[in-house]
C-alpha cells in the first residue's frame, strides 16, 4: 500500500503506468509513483 497519508495533500500524485497495462507489464511488480510539487518533481518506485 502506498503511504499516502506521508504525503501532503498540496502534491499532484499521478501513475501512468497503473494506467496503461501495456507499461505495467515492463517491469513488474513494480511501478512509478510521480510528486509534483510547486518547485520540484519527485519520482520513486515502489514494489506492490
Amino acid at each position: 500500500m502506498l503511504p499516502m497519508a506521508l504525503l501532503p495533500t498540496r502534491h499532484v500524485i499521478t501513475c501512468p503506468l497503473l494506467g496503461r497495462s501495456e507499461s505495467a507489464t515492463t517491469m513488474p511488480p513494480f511501478f512509478t509513483l510521480v510528486i509534483k510539487s510547486d518547485r520540484r518533481q519527485l519520482t520513486e518506485t515502489f514494489q506492490v
